[in-house]
Formats: structure tokens, C-alpha cells, sequence
């Protein structure tokens, strides 16, 4: 699959991420390297986007508005979204307790437990990306996370300054709820 709208992906991306640079709004939308920077490019440009020091780019206010209407016009199966939205409040629940008893214990049975939520986000993402072809970057993160897993580096369970599973799943939440919606309080 590809991504239907490289610009509202690249858009969701900064929403949700809050702030990168160009390789890390790449891979998190799943738009190609040398189509993303253009893209970026053009937004500073027309000013929906911010250049920050060390290459980091966020949304302005323009940009947050534009992300809304480009969201509204978006012809997004929200029908067949919602079942999955359903499934994933029900993995968030277990992800998140287990990435808790990993963080308390660091034992084997606990990593394995983060391991197993892992694989059921990539299968979730998998499933999110038949409605809609940008949740394929999601599919594509979580398994290069897993994979890390399964090298022993235990910072891609939840370090934030790699592209961790627990940081991914927060991304993705926030990208439902953006897509849905809804308030993440609801």
C-alpha cells in the first residue's frame, strides 16, 4: 500500500509527534524521504509549518487548521475504524500494564509479555491499514521495534528517544483520536 495523501500524513505526523526532522517525519508517515522533504519544504514556506533549530519541524496555527479541514474532507471509513478503535482500547490496556511490569521487574516473562503486545499491534496496524494506507508506517514501526526486541535492545519497549513500541502506540492513539474525533478523555 501507499500513502493516499502524503501531505495529510506528513500533517498528522507533526500533530501527533509534536515536533522532527525529516527523516523521523519520513518514516513515521510512511511518505518517501525525497518526497517528505519537499513537502516540509512547502509548508514552511506557506507557513503552516515551523524550521526550528536543529532541523525540527512543528505545525503552526495555520497548520493545525489546515490538518482539521484536510481531516474533515478525508474519505476515511470511520464506520470500520471504529471496531478497530474498540480492539485497540483493548490491547492499550495490556500493552500498557505490561510495559509497566517489564519497567518494574526487567524480567524474560515480561519482555516476552511486551514482545506478544507487539505482534498484536503489528497484526492491529495491519487491519487499520485495509481502511485507511497511511496506519501501514504504523505496521512498519512496530515491527522494526519488535525486531529490535528480539536483538536485545530493551529501549525500543519504551524509550523515548527511540522509536519504541510504547512510543509508537502513544502516536498511534493519537492519531485515532484525531481521525475519530475524539478527545483523548472520552
Amino acid at each position: 500500500m501507499t500513502v493516499r495523501d502524503p501531505w495529510l500524513a506528513v500533517l498528522t505526523v507533526l500533530r501527533v509527534k509534536g515536533r522532527g526532522d525529516a527523516p523521523a517525519l519520513a518514516t513515521a508517515s510512511g511518505v518517501p524521504s525525497d518526497a517528505c522533504a519537499p513537502l516540509l519544504a512547502d509548508g514552511v514556506v506557506r507557513g503552516v509549518l515551523a524550521a526550528r533549530d536543529g532541523g525540527r519541524y512543528t505545525l503552526t496555527d495555520e497548520g493545525r487548521r489546515e490538518l482539521a479541514g484536510a481531516l474533515e474532507r478525508t474519505p476515511v471509513d470511520r464506520a470500520a475504524l471504529e471496531p478497530l478503535y474498540a480492539e485497540f482500547l483493548v490491547l492499550d490496556a495490556t500493552l500498557k500494564a505490561d510495559v509497566t511490569r517489564w519497567q518494574e521487574a526487567r524480567s524474560p516473562e515480561h519482555l516476552h509479555a511486551v514482545q506478544a503486545d507487539a505482534t498484536a499491534a503489528i497484526t492491529l496496524a495491519a487491519r487499520l491499514a485495509a481502511c485507511e494506507p497511511r496506519y501501514e508506517a504504523y505496521e512498519r514501526r512496530f515491527d522494526a521495534a519488535l525486531v529490535h526486541l528480539g536483538g536485545g535492545d530493551e529501549r525500543f519497549v519504551a524509550h523515548p528517544a527511540v522509536d519504541s513500541l510504547h512510543q509508537i502506540w502513544f502516536e498511534l492513539h493519537e492519531d485515532l483520536l484525531l481521525v475519530l474525533g475524539r478527545a483523548r478523555d472520552s
